[in-house]
């Protein structure tokens, strides 16, 4: 058992603020630089949780959503970083020895609650709609090319944004298709895989076109 309270201080994107968390053996708590409150969170309200991450354009967004019942109130934590140096930034570290100390402690109170790998609900229903229209408008594109006779444009200079583009727009779409339920782990399993892994690879994905 993880000797408690826990406390971690990290800057959640490059220009934000560091805030401190606590895991305590009764509440989770966020505060700012300053020290003041931003909330807290007793455990026994968390009714489930979501883990999620976005590689997009370079960037990583890692993201802890902790939800009370019949979905009333959301708390998140999250870092954003560089991806491919996303180890080496100490304030990923950071965030990942919290996310770390959360999941141990949800693992110990309430060890069936699920928590959900990648988006969900709302933001899962549109990252497809991205994902679709990205698809959609590249095949457009495409075909709207090739009847108009540019068909050799489309093979030279204009092929690698628009195979990007088509690309993005399938892998989106079917990871977020809300037919294809979410990927789910009890808190105690999550627990132990968080450990061994680090930071579950959830929402890795092809860059899109600048």
């Amino acid at each position: 058992m993880t000797e408690l309270p826990v406390r971690v201080t990290y800057k959640p994107a490059l220009l934000a603020g560091s805030q401190t968390v606590e895991i305590g053996e009764t509440h989770l708590t966020c505060s700012d630089n300053d020290g003041r409150e931003k909330w807290r969170l007793a455990w026994p309200d968390i009714s489930r949780a979501a883990f999620v991450e976005h590689t997009i354009r370079g960037s990583r967004l890692s993201r802890i959503d902790l939800i009370t019942a019949n979905d009333a109130q959301k708390f998140s934590l999250s870092r954003t970083t560089y991806a491919a140096r996303s180890m080496s930034d100490p304030d990923y570290v950071s965030f990942l020895s919290a996310v770390g100390a959360i999941a141990t402690r949800l693992g110990e109170v309430a060890p069936d609650l699920p928590v959900t790998i990648g988006e969900y609900g709302r933001s899962r229903l549109a990252m497809f709609i991205v994902g679709a229209l990205c698809l959609i408008g590249g095949v457009g594109i495409g075909i709207a090319a090739l009847a108009d006779g540019r068909g050799d444009r489309l093979m030279g200079e204009a092929m690698t944004p628009l195979a990007l583009m088509i690309l993005v727009g399938i892998f989106y779409s079917w990871k977020h298709a809300p037919w294809r339920a979410s990927e789910s782990l009890s808190a105690k399993i999550f627990a132990v895989v968080f450990a061994k892994t680090d930071a579950p690879e959830t929402e890795p994905g092809p860059n899109p076109p600048a």
